[in-house]
């Protein structure tokens, strides 16, 4: 996935970039309410769950240390 992204990003600009990424293992479904029955996402729930993940991905920016101890280490294999 890594490589992929590497790819992706030397075609755009650098404000365009991923820069990072974690990659969930349960899916996002109508049976886990993550989901509208018309499939639209469910942004608190969603939030809500993944919350210390998303957390996970801001905290260096912020000066704090990447993973803080939260386990939102990005990349996370599935």
């Amino acid at each position: 996935m890594q490589k992929r992204i590497d790819q992706v990003n030397t075609q755009l600009a650098s404000y365009e970039t991923i820069k990072k990424f974690a990659i969930i293992g349960d899916p996002l479904t109508v049976e886990a309410e993550l989901l509208t029955p018309s499939l639209k996402i469910r942004r608190k729930k969603v939030y809500d769950r993944f919350h210390a993940l998303f957390e996970g991905l801001y905290e260096d920016t912020r000066g704090a240390p990447a993973d803080g101890g939260k386990g939102g280490a990005p990349a996370a294999g599935a």
